[in-house]
C-alpha cells in the first residue's frame, strides 16, 4: 500500500538529513510517519532545503560577549577581502530611446489605512481600461520605495567599504514593468524599473497581454489587465552577503513583502490587484532576458 511504498523513502530522506548533520540520530526505530508526507507529496526535495536551513549556525553562537553589529562588520569585512561584491547596473541603458522618464509620484494622496486593508482582495477581472501614466508612477513609486532607498545606498557604495549596506535587503530585488493598456509608454514592451532613478528602461518585447497567460499556470486572463509587474530576485548579491541556506527563504520572504506593499499601494489608488507566484519560472527568465541562477523571477502581479 502506500503507507509501504513511501517508508522506505522516509528513511532514505532521515539518512540523507544525518549525513548532512541537520538530524542527529535518536533511537534506531525512530517513528518516520510525519517526515514520510513531504516525500508523498512530493516535497522530498523540499524537506532537504527546509531541514538543513534550520540547523543553520549562526556567527554569534559563541561569541555572546560580542555585538552583533561588529560581528556583522567583521563578516563583511572577510568576504571583501576574498572576492568582490558582484555589483552591476541592473538599470543601465546604452541609449535615451530605450529610457521612459516617470512623472514625480502625487504627494496630495490620502489613502487611508483601515479601508485599504479591509478592501485588500486579489482580483481576476479588469475593466480594460487604459492605465494613465500618472497612476503607474504612483503605484511603482509608492508601493516599491523600500527598494529604491536601499538600491540608493548600495549604488553609492557597490564596494561595501561602509556598514550600512548590511542592512540593504530589499536592494536585491529585481521590478519588471510590461505594460498592456498603459498611456506614455509602449505597450508590449518589457521595461526594467529603476527604483532609484524612478524611470523604466526597455529591455525587451512581448506579444501582447494573450502570451503573457501562457507563462502562468492556469491563472487569470492577463490580456485584460493594464499592466503586469514582476518581481525577481537577485541571487549572486544576495548570497555574496548571506552565504548559508536559510538567507534563501529571506529572499522569498521579502519579496512576499514588497508584493504586499504594491497591491496595498494599488488597492488604495482604486486599481485592481492580482498576485501570482505560479509561473512556468525557465520561461519567465528567459522573456526578461535573465538566466535564473544570478537573478530569478519569483512572483507576478496584474493591475488595471
Amino acid at each position: 500500500g502506500t503507507e509501504v511504498f513511501f517508508l522506505p523513502a522516509a528513511e532514505r530522506l532521515l539518512d540523507s538529513l544525518v549525513d548532512r548533520g541537520v538530524l542527529e540520530p535518536v533511537e534506531e526505530n525512530a517513528d518516520t510517519s510525519s517526515i514520510a508526507l513531504w516525500q508523498q507529496y512530493n516535497w522530498e526535495a523540499a524537506s532537504l532545503y527546509h531541514f538543513t536551513a534550520r540547523g543553520t549556525r549562526f556567527a554569534d553562537v559563541d561569541r555572546a560577549d560580542q555585538c552583533p553589529m561588529e560581528l556583522r562588520e567583521q563578516v563583511v569585512a572577510n568576504y571583501r577581502r576574498k572576492d568582490p561584491f558582484p555589483y552591476r547596473e541592473i538599470t543601465a541603458a546604452s541609449s535615451s530611446d530605450e529610457i521612459v522618464a516617470l512623472p514625480n509620484a502625487s504627494r496630495d494622496v490620502n489613502w487611508p489605512l483601515g479601508p485599504t486593508l479591509l478592501k485588500r482582495r486579489t482580483l481576476r477581472t479588469w475593466t480594460c481600461r487604459t492605465l494613465p501614466l500618472q497612476e503607474l508612477a504612483n503605484l511603482l513609486w509608492y508601493g516599491l520605495r523600500p527598494i529604491g532607498e536601499n538600491r540608493a545606498v548600495v549604488d553609492a557604495d557597490p564596494a561595501f567599504t561602509q556598514l550600512t549596506p548590511l542592512m540593504t535587503h530589499f536592494a536585491h530585488l529585481g521590478v519588471w514593468v510590461l505594460p498592456i493598456r498603459t498611456e506614455g509608454v509602449q505597450n508590449d514592451t518589457i521595461y526594467r524599473y529603476d527604483p532609484v532613478g524612478h524611470r523604466l528602461v526597455r529591455r525587451n518585447s512581448f506579444e501582447g497581454g494573450l502570451s503573457l497567460e501562457s507563462l502562468c499556470v492556469g491563472q487569470v486572463p492577463l490580456r485584460d489587465a493594464s499592466v503586469v509587474v514582476i518581481l525577481s530576485g537577485i541571487f549572486n548579491e544576495f548570497m555574496w552577503r548571506y552565504r548559508h541556506n536559510r538567507a534563501y527563504s529571506v529572499v522569498l520572504l521579502e519579496v512576499g513583502q514588497m508584493m504586499q506593499n504594491l497591491i496595498l499601494t494599488a488597492t488604495a489608488s482604486g486599481l485592481r490587484p492580482f498576485i501570482t507566484p505560479a509561473l512556468r519560472d525557465s520561461r519567465v527568465d528567459q522573456l526578461l532576458m535573465i538566466d535564473g541562477y544570478d537573478e530569478g523571477a519569483l512572483y507576478l502581479s496584474a493591475f488595471g
